[in-house]
């Protein structure tokens, strides 16, 4: 349960991170096609990640309750 809620949060800050770092990104882009374009890659990957680590928290208790036999 350590390591899970470990790498959840984990998981977590750097999607938390990436989001910012696309914010970024997407301030900085100016005219540039390319830049926005790999803004918003990195906005969707993190948003991606953002959403594994919030279902990763809800799954634990699933997880738990599979594992002991207790349905």
């Amino acid at each position: 349960t350590a390591i899970f809620n470990w790498l959840s949060g984990i998981i977590l800050i750097i999607s938390l991170i990436m989001i910012f770092w696309a914010a970024i990104l997407y301030m900085t882009a100016g005219a540039s096609e390319a830049a926005l374009g790999k803004s918003k890659t990195v906005l969707i990957y993190a948003i991606i990640g953002l959403a594994v680590a919030i279902l990763a928290y809800s799954f634990k208790p699933f997880l738990e309750t599979f594992f002991r036999g207790t349905f």
